[in-house]
């Protein structure tokens, strides 16, 4: 199922499709960001700033955590098997 506008955001951030990988996504990215806090509360971050921080990193961390960030998308990317083409 597809969305009207299926865009980065949606993909990452609100498909129903994702919970669980979202969810796991989101809990161990807290742990980096924000240390102690819950991980939904991860999403009031304004959401172009969340969508920034997991596509490119951010100048506020250091090089391990930027690391760690890309690992834990590329894990999120690989655990939806979105974009794997049936052959």
């Amino acid at each position: 199922m597809w969305a009207p506008q299926e865009d980065t955001s949606h993909y990452l951030l609100s498909c129903p499709l994702y919970t669980d990988q979202r969810e796991r996504l989101l809990h161990e990215i807290s742990l980096i960001l924000t240390p102690g806090v819950h991980p939904h509360l991860i999403l009031h971050l304004v959401k172009d700033r969340l969508i920034e921080i997991l596509l490119v990193g951010s100048h506020e961390l250091d090089n391990t955590a930027n690391l760690n960030i890309f690992k834990l998308v590329q894990d999120f990317i690989l655990s939806t098997k979105r974009f794997l083409t049936q052959q």
